[in-house]
């Protein structure tokens, strides 16, 4: 899983740099969100990535100020519900 955590958060600070102050969507399956979520956040684990099989469609939201994680946002679309996954304020 490290490996996959190098290449997506690369990539990912390669948009960031590249369309900064833009929005962005990026699509991918749980398993990657899963190992982008852990990088911020090392307290999300299996148990979480468990939980989230049950939520597919699974949407993420993931907000940054000056390339810096502020905020991640998971969204329950069969429950109109969004849950606050990890706050780096």
């Amino acid at each position: 899983m490290q490996e996959a955590q190098d290449r997506v958060i690369g990539f990912l600070n390669i948009l960031l740099r590249n369309y900064r102050d833009q929005t962005l969507v990026i699509s991918s399956h749980g398993t990657l969100l899963s190992v982008m979520i852990h990088y911020f956040d090392s307290d999300y684990g299996f148990q979480n990535f468990k939980l989230m099989k049950h939520l597919m469609p699974w949407i993420v939201k993931f907000v940054f100020s000056n390339e810096k994680c502020i905020l991640i946002e998971s969204y329950d679309v069969f429950q109109s519900v969004k849950h606050v996954l990890w706050s780096g304020n």
